[in-house]
């Protein structure tokens, strides 16, 4: 148990939920273990495993405040924070002196704010402000995997606005080193390499994208990507003598004249 709690404090949810296992094959029945365990599966974004512990729990106790707390735990990290945040509300008015609850209620609140003034503000076209929100919001609660990926998501498309690619694209990848299967990051990572002219990333993204959803939108959104890649492989000569496409012939034969 106190090899548990230590790496538990260090943040190392992966060997106190080891150190918990190896509790419970000594204690198998033992109510406080099988929560802690399933906290710690929580922490790592086994959101369903730690689901079914506490439902067993829940099973024979439904009041149980411990059991109730890893349930809104994993739903504040499945997104659902104004659900999250009820619940642990309504935990603490049985037992106020929940300090875990207590914890994730406030980071809870914060970031559900951080995030709701983040979407206030890029809806009425508040792009910095919307930015610094939203930059604010990720740096609540480092282990909300989920939230964060849709935060990073959410900050790409402000930088989209302020034509910042490089920064959106950043974004993006962020969100899906956090979120493998975020389609939404891929679409809007591809929309920036094309809008940057990186359009054979754009190809590769589209690509992700009609893997993982294989609409007839997906599949023309890849079908251009790969056409404005063949446009782009093709010579322009315009751009070779630094002349614009509406340049007339006698600018033409002057910027070849000088090139040549």
């Amino acid at each position: 148990q106190s090899l548990a709690q230590d790496s538990y404090g260090k943040g190392d949810y992966r060997t106190a939920e080891f150190h918990y296992k190896k509790a419970l094959e000594q204690a198998p029945a033992c109510r406080k273990f099988k929560l802690l365990q399933a906290e710690a599966m929580a922490r790592q974004g086994r959101l369903g495993d730690a689901q079914s512990i506490a439902t067993e729990v829940l099973m024979k106790d439904g009041l149980d405040a411990d059991a109730n707390y890893v349930r809104a735990l994993c739903i504040y990290y499945s997104d659902d924070i104004d659900k999250a945040s009820r619940l642990l509300t309504q935990i603490l008015r049985t037992d106020p002196e929940h300090a875990k609850c207590k914890v994730v209620l406030r980071l809870a609140r914060q970031l559900g704010q951080k995030k709701d003034e983040g979407n206030t503000a890029f809806k009425i076209g508040k792009f910095a402000d919307a930015e610094q929100l939203y930059t604010a919001a990720l740096s609540v609660d480092p282990c909300n995997v989920v939230t964060n990926a849709k935060l990073y998501c959410n900050r790409a498309a402000v930088r989209m606005k302020t034509r910042n690619f490089p920064g959106a694209i950043a974004d993006c990848s962020a969100a899906i080193r956090l979120d493998g299967g975020y389609v939404k990051a891929y679409q809007r990572r591809a929309r920036c390499h094309t809008e940057n002219e990186q359009h054979e990333e754009a190809v590769r993204d589209y690509e992700k994208v009609f893997e993982m959803e294989k609409t007839r939108d997906n599949k023309e959104s890849l079908h251009e990507a790969k056409r404005q890649l063949k446009m782009a492989q093709r010579k322009d000569y315009y751009k070779i003598l630094g002349v614009s496409r509406s340049a007339g012939d006698d600018e033409i034969k002057k910027a070849y004249k000088k090139q040549a």
